[in-house]
């Protein structure tokens, strides 16, 4: 073995490089939640054939009333079924946790991604619909709502002052 070969060998095992698909665009406006390369994905599809057009969830948990909820670990991706299997949320991790989840390889169609500040944001995004600025157990955190289509909102949270989730749903509030 070459000691280049042994080194990318390293890198991989070491989690050092991370192999990508292709980059998830976040939709800022319309129905279209977001795309992956030639594929599109929206809030209110059938849960059947966002799976078999995305591919089939790491796991798969019951929520309550009804809903499930799809992880898509490798992927960053969270998605929530409504009880009549209904996509109604996409939750991308944007910062990498302790929750296991990876960091999502996506920014929105005007550019903010996971390096992306409040301002940033406001400033390619416009004033938002709506701002939270709320303290839960000691963390602060920030949501940035956005209407962008009937039912539909797109919404930009930051922890501590950093960003680290971001939200498509058919409500303004995902969670409350």
């Amino acid at each position: 073995m070459k000691f280049s070969q042994f080194l990318a060998a390293l890198l991989v095992v070491s989690g050092a490089v991370q192999t990508l698909g292709a980059e998830m665009e976040i939709a800022s406006s319309g129905e279209v939640a977001f795309r992956e390369g030639k594929d599109e994905y929206r809030v209110g599809m059938d849960s059947k054939d966002f799976q078999k057009q995305f591919g089939p969830p790491e796991q798969t948990f019951d929520i309550g009333g009804g809903r499930q909820q799809l992880n898509y670990d490798k992927d960053g991706l969270i998605v929530v079924v409504s009880p009549k299997g209904k996509v109604v949320l996409f939750n991308f991790t944007i910062k990498a946790d302790a929750s296991g989840m990876a960091k999502a390889h996506a920014k929105t169609d005007k550019g903010i991604d996971a390096d992306a500040s409040i301002r940033q944001v406001v400033k390619a995004h416009g004033e938002p619909t709506k701002r939270e600025d709320e303290t839960v157990g000691g963390e602060s955190f920030v949501n940035l709502i956005y209407k962008i289509a009937d039912d539909h909102w797109l919404i930009f949270r930051f922890f501590d002052g950093e960003f680290a989730r971001c939200f498509i749903s058919d409500v303004p509030d995902p969670g409350k």
